[in-house]
């Protein structure tokens, strides 16, 4: 008796990306395509294949190619298919399939790699249609041993077996999220199978287990596969998966805030690159050692490195990693606080991901213009451009990039003043990011809705939101994390006039952001232990930290702390009486707001300025500028500061300067 069918249960997620597949196909109907699709059985194989050659039949004449031993050259399969189809009705499409039966006999593998690597140009010279069913394991050797042919890929789709991995891991009282369920399959399939796999796909496999712990913030199981994974590579001779390996490590390192140690393995992986002459290893490793410097905040360093990482993506004509290195370049002019740079090179970005139909890269590019218009403080358009983002991260069921999204649009309301939306959205973000089992970000969520409650006032429910992200961040070993949330807590207590509190709090933020070498975040508690001091009224004590933090903001090229670390000292001087000193130090600051764009910065500079000007008893001057400050508030869509108001309305009250502060 035949044995009914495995039914085959999809994630929504993959329901949506059949449509995405048939729109590629016909997108590049008349171009050449090639598609990896992965799949966890052969079940899923089977559905998917019938599933293609059903919704194409009206378009493609879809052909399978079944490889084997005795024949594993696909392309020898295709020149025979079109020797006897010279004029095809249909135009052909090859369903490259069987290829896992292969996978053992590691020398006919070897010549697998090295046909496909040979034929690459044929997809582009006779506009070939292909799609290549692989297995995860298997669609990283590729990645590694033909990357060449690799780089002609139109689109890459991942499918599970929902119904199969949940059957696995049913134990679990909790709802499993989509790396988890991932994870335990290819545990399973590592615990069980890895004696029956050659060696190289072995270390694969651990280290794509390896990649997913990452993923769930399991840092030290990351690195512990990782260290499973590199001997094998070394066994196995393939030092491109060494190299490959020793840039993950890096990146958990990078990810733990140990930037020293990120530094470190990115080096190392660098130099393997350079030997082998792997052009996009080399390329990588030079924008992943570009992003530690970004991370240390030592932003010409970034600059340098990313660049060169550029002009190699484009020597090799890998558009996808020319457009993440414009992304990142544009990123670091946003922190230099160059934001017409950061557009420009954002824009060239999204240019190259529309061209190339990478619809990831194109939602991140428009989630990047959103928060450059955010830093100008046109807040509609940054709106506009991050539920762009998201509409197209919901689209490609990219739930991670939603998340991110819904966090920076709950930023963009926070500084309209629009506290609701701000919180509906932090908490959404929240809600993704504990459904992916992403603790960074669930801490990073917990840490802005802190935020709006300190804005709210309510500084207890503030301070019960910070000290729950930094008990995360603690948990993950996240120091950057950890620092940021320290620094965030100081603030509050700042807020609630516990200026010892602050101070304690202030100090551990920049003992570890020493530690790690962060010297932005470094900056940015030097100048927040000069606010303390000075509300303390130990005004030489604020000047010294607040010229520490400007000398490190000059020294990274970070124009908008400079900008802010200049402002606060002009505040000192005004509390000592020393007017000019105060002018001089205002003026400095307004002068890089405005190079920046950034408006609020330059608000609140024309504002202090004017405040001088009406102590120094020259009330035109005074009115002048707050009335300066004034247009920009309202034009701005906040709320005036009272003090500008007494002035302007010649209500001669106590009043307080414009601070900064950071986080």
């Amino acid at each position: 008796m035949k044995k009914p069918d495995k039914t085959v249960v999809f994630r929504k997620k993959d329901e949506l990306q059949f449509s995405r597949i048939f729109h590629q196909l016909r997108l590049f109907k008349n171009r050449g395509c090639l598609l990896f699709i992965s799949c966890e059985t052969l079940d899923v194989e089977n559905e998917l294949a019938e599933r293609i050659k059903g919704e194409m039949a009206k378009d493609f004449d879809c052909y399978p190619i079944f490889l084997s031993l005795s024949m594993i050259d696909p392309f020898a399969e295709i020149e025979n298919y079109l020797i006897s189809n010279p004029q095809p009705l249909l135009k052909p499409l090859f369903l490259i399939r069987n290829i896992v039966s292969i996978k053992e006999d590691e020398s006919t593998l070897s010549r697998f790699f090295q046909g496909i690597n040979l034929n690459r140009d044929k997809i582009g010279q006779q506009n070939l249609k292909l799609i290549f069913f692989v297995d995860e394991p298997l669609l990283n050797l590729i990645i590694f041993k033909s990357p060449d042919f690799y780089t002609f890929k139109s689109g890459v789709f991942r499918f599970a077996d929902e119904a199969k991995v949940r059957r696995e891991i049913a134990r679990k009282s909790e709802e499993p999220s989509e790396n988890e369920l991932r994870l335990a399959s290819l545990t399973e399939t590592f615990e069980t199978q890895s004696d029956k796999l050659s060696v190289e796909a072995k270390a694969e496999l651990a280290l794509e287990i390896g990649l997913l712990h990452q993923k769930l913030s399991n840092s030290q199981e990351a690195l512990r596969y990782y260290g499973i994974a590199l001997p094998l590579f070394r066994k196995a001779g393939d030092q491109q998966g060494e190299a490959a390996v020793i840039g993950n490590t890096g990146l958990v390192y990078r990810a733990l805030g140990e930037l020293d140690q990120a530094l470190k393995y990115y080096k190392q992986a660098l130099e393997i690159d350079k030997q082998i002459g792997y052009l996009q290893g080399e390329a990588s490793a030079l924008g992943n050692i570009g992003l530690v410097y970004h991370d240390k905040g030592e932003l010409d360093q970034a600059l340098k490195y990313l660049k060169q990482a550029l002009d190699l993506h484009k020597q090799i004509g890998y558009l996808q990693g020319e457009a993440s290195d414009l992304g990142n370049i544009g990123l670091v002019y946003r922190d230099k606080g160059e934001l017409d740079q950061a557009l420009k090179y954002f824009k060239q970005a999204l240019e190259i991901d529309k061209q190339i139909g990478y619809l990831q890269g194109e939602a991140s590019d428009l989630g990047n213009i959103g928060l450059v218009y955010h830093d100008t403080g046109e807040l509609d358009q940054a709106l506009k451009y991050l539920k762009q983002a998201l509409d197209l991260h919901k689209q490609i069921g990219y739930l991670q990039g939603e998340a991110s999204d819904l966090g920076n649009i709950g930023l963009v309301y926070r500084d309209k003043g629009e506290l609701d939306q701000a919180l509906k959205y932090f908490k959404q973000a929240l809600d993704l990011h504990k459904q992916i089992g992403y603790l960074q970000g669930e801490a990073s969520d917990l840490g802005n809705i802190g935020l709006v409650y300190h804005v709210l006032g309510e500084l207890d429910q503030a301070l019960k939101y910070h000290k729950q992200a930094l008990e995360i961040d603690k948990q993950i070993g996240y120091l950057q994390g950890e620092a940021n949330q320290l620094g965030n807590i100081g603030l509050v207590y700042y807020d609630k006039g516990e200026l010892d509190q602050a101070l304690k709090y202030h100090k551990q933020a920049l003992d570890l952001h020493k530690q790690i070498g962060y010297l932005q975040g470094e900056a940015s508690n030097l100048g927040n232990i000069g606010l303390v001091y000075y509300d303390k009224g130990e005004l030489d004590q604020a000047l010294k930290y607040l010229k520490q933090a400007l000398e490190i903001d000059k020294r990274i090229g970070y124009l908008q702390g400079e900008a802010n670390q200049l402002g606060n000292i002009g505040l000192v001087y005004r509390a000592l009486g020393e007017l000019d000193q105060a002018l001089k130090y205002h003026k400095q600051a307004l002068d890089l707001h405005k190079q920046t764009g950034y408006l609020q910065g330059e608000a609140s500079d024309l504002g202090n300025i004017g405040l001088v000007y009406r102590d120094k008893g020259e009330l035109d001057q005074a009115r002048k500028y707050l009335s300066q400050a004034k247009e920009i508030y309202e034009k701005m869509g906040l709320s005036v500061p009272k003090s500008i108001i007494a002035v302007i309305n010649q209500k001669f009250t106590h009043d307080n300067a414009d601070k900064y502060s950071s986080y």
